[in-house]
């Protein structure tokens, strides 16, 4: 069931903890309608248009239901240009949620993002470490030329290893920052929860243990927060010495232990829009106020409305409302073990907000030269009208695609589809799966460097009729060599950054016992 609590008198509730005030109607359509709307999108479900999609799986960032006491916010707000009424309750809800006296608005996460790393004037010979990065914030260090470094926790593949599984690697971020190499670190970077490793959370304990050595190296340590409620809810429910506390009090804590947080209010915060950069650091702060409003606009607004702040003002106290939390985490989890009973092959546990589904296994007919998560993807548009995110060879990066699993991503927005669109969703499923040996993979005709999978083209592999040389002559395969201003990154310098990354890893192996401690004295 979606979520259920004791009323006090041994009576069991099991429903929605909220009443749906108003709706949206679902367009329904045929198969071969879109069997014929696919094709005209190049195979590709991210380009279809939404009046085309009859259950939206493929991302729950801004597209969250408000609520009656949002909306209302959003009449009431105060519109002017500066001294915004709105503003100072947007920025006392993010203290009272951080504890962080700096705030500033930015219209959504990867915005606060940008200002933060402009702020920290990162270069090409910087790297930044993290537990693993949201894919756009990959891109976004690539176009710099800063080098990402991901060290997860060593067994965050293994469903039974720890509850944790978003964790950072302490041995490895350890080696690193003793090594003669540290001074090129300018920011370590902890995602909670771990969007990179299917939305595993973070635990305290060890983001306790990452800020402790980022202090002692003098390294700023920021959070990733996008999906903060989760996190706190995974530590209360898994974290003994945390039961007692409120999902408040939690979140205090783990802000706490960061110097600054970047969020993307579309996910956690219940919002169509928006976001912020928080910090305690008032210097750092002044340089990213002047960064907004070169990029955004005054630090008061940050490029959004007074609605938006209201908006988000609310949110971020219903997003850690316990009640709810209940409720929508509950929902993922039984759609998981719905998709489990059915003997689809689903990653547990589930994330906080999405489930996954292993496509190779799902589909093991399907080579992976040929994007059998691409390949579940499709069909589950064209069986079910259904769009859910590819999570394998097709978005990985080249020099990824061989190491990471093929995945099809459910993303579940929130106080949106109820469990009967799921069951829906897992009956599709299992029918694709019966139905295997009828489906056939897909061949790339045109890509580009940068997040792919949002404007590929491909074409199913038995309707090709062209050798596979002329099909990637065909392709836009051409590698972006680094113009005189860096504007572009290469394929080439990607793989080469990956390689280096492989050798640090080698070398962590090898040297792991002959490091000795480096004192370091890097600029803040």
């Amino acid at each position: 069931m979606p979520w259920s609590a004791n009323s006090g008198n041994e009576t069991s509730i099991s429903f929605e903890p909220f009443k749906i005030r108003a709706v949206e109607s679902i367009k329904l359509n045929t198969k071969e309608y879109r069997m014929e709307a696919l094709k005209k999108a190049y195979y590709n479900p991210f380009l279809l248009k939404s009046e085309d999609v009859i259950i939206d799986l493929l991302t729950d960032s801004g597209i969250s239901a408000m609520s009656t006491n949002q909306l209302s916010g959003m009449i009431k707000a105060d519109e002017v240009y500066i001294g915004s009424a709105s503003f100072d309750k947007f920025h006392s809800a993010v203290t009272h949620l951080t504890g962080y006296p700096e705030v500033i608005p930015a219209h959504q996460g990867r915005a606060a993002e940008k200002i933060l790393f402009q702020a920290l004037d990162l270069k090409k010979y910087h790297i930044v470490i993290s537990n693993g990065f949201f894919d756009t914030t990959k891109c976004a260090l690539d176009n710099i030329g800063t080098a990402a470094l991901e060290y997860p926790e060593p067994k965050a593949e293994d469903p039974v290893a720890s509850k944790f599984r978003g964790n950072m690697d302490l041995e490895k971020l350890k080696f690193y920052l003793q090594s003669p190499e540290v001074y090129r670190v300018a920011l370590v970077l902890v995602c909670v929860t771990n969007s990179h490793l299917s939305g595993q959370p973070v635990s305290l304990k060890n983001l306790g243990k990452v800020a402790n050595l980022c202090r002692n190296h003098n390294i700023p340590l920021f959070l990733d927060a996008c999906r903060y409620a989760e996190n706190v809810y995974y530590v209360k429910k898994n974290e003994p010495e945390y039961k007692d506390k409120s999902l408040l009090e939690i979140s205090r804590d783990m802000f706490a232990l960061a110097d600054g947080c970047f969020v993307s209010m579309k996910k956690d915060g219940l919002c169509n829009t928006g976001g912020f950069l928080a910090m305690k650091n008032v210097e750092l702060a002044l340089k990213c106020k002047e960064n907004i409003i070169l990029n955004e606009g005054f630090p008061n607004y940050g490029g959004l409305t007074g609605r938006d702040l209201e908006a988000m003002a609310v949110g971020i106290m219903e997003s850690i409302n316990e009640d709810f939390l209940n409720y929508h985490i509950n929902l993922v989890e039984d759609f998981g073990s719905l998709l489990e009973k059915m003997d689809i092959p689903v990653v547990l546990p589930t994330a906080g907000y999405a489930v996954y589904v292993n496509a190779s296994d799902t589909l093991p007919g399907i080579k992976r030269s040929e994007h059998p998560a691409w390949c579940l993807y499709c069909a589950l548009y064209i069986e079910g009208g259904i769009r859910a995110c590819e999570i394998g060879s097709v978005m990985r990066a080249p020099d990824e695609r061989e190491v990471h699993p093929e995945f099809v991503r459910f993303s579940i927005p929130r106080r949106v589809y109820t469990f009967a669109h799921l069951q829906f969703v897992a009956d599709t499923l299992k029918y694709i799966m019966e139905n295997r040996d009828k489906y056939s993979g897909y061949q790339v005709v045109q890509e580009s460097d940068i997040l792919r999978h949002i404007s590929i083209k491909l074409k199913p592999i038995q309707i090709q009729n062209s050798s596979t040389k002329s099909i990637k002559e065909s392709s836009n395969l051409m590698v972006k060599e680094i113009d005189s201003r860096g504007s572009h990154t290469s394929i080439s310098s990607k793989l080469n950054s990956k390689r280096s990354e492989r050798d640090i890893d080698q070398h962590f192996i090898e040297n792991k016992q002959k490091t000795s401690s480096v004192k370091i004295n890097t600029k803040y």
